[in-house]
């Protein structure tokens, strides 16, 4: 039988990226709740352009996304110190992404919770350009995650001035 060290160090990194990015997102989920219902029970309207029940499967496509976009860029031949800066931004990302529901749902702090989506989409690009520098191909896998979030900020707004 094979245990985790005696897997290859590409197969350990994606492990890693795949499981952490997945793990602390449904975590998230589970801990803090992550339906719409709090938010439109709490005076703010929902947008007309939001599809609510395609949020869950659009949340796994994105950690799943991102975190093989952090075991590509782990697995590309650069220097130990591009290594340590993608993988530090990374898990800043996990981490900003693990509180907002929190903030979100949990405590309907809907304007700071704004401003940490914010601060979640700069994360983000500063992750794809420290990607692109290690591997372009997983930093052009988080195209679409940025997208997301853009959307997300869009919508988290207009919930917002909807209150």
């Amino acid at each position: 039988m094979r245990t985790y060290r005696s897997l290859s160090p590409r197969l350990r990194h994606l492990f890693s990226g795949l499981f952490s990015a997945m793990f602390f997102g449904f975590l998230s989920a589970r801990l803090f709740g992550s339906g719409f219902s709090p938010v439109s029970g709490s005076g703010g309207a929902l947008p007309g352009f939001l599809p609510a029940s395609a949020f869950p499967c659009a949340w796994f496509l994105f950690y799943l996304t991102e975190g093989a976009a952090y075991s590509l860029a782990l697995c590309a031949p650069c220097s130990a110190r591009k290594h340590g800066s993608a993988a530090y931004i990374y898990f800043l990302s996990i981490f900003i992404a693990f509180f907002f529901p929190l903030l979100f749902f949990s405590m309907r702090a809907l304007s700071f919770a704004l401003i940490w989506e914010i601060l979640y989409l700069i994360a983000f690009l500063a992750m794809a350009v420290l990607f692109w520098r290690c591997r372009k191909a997983a930093a052009v896998l988080l195209l679409p995650c940025i997208g997301f979030l853009i959307y997300c900020i869009v919508v988290s707004g207009a919930i917002l001035r909807s209150r």
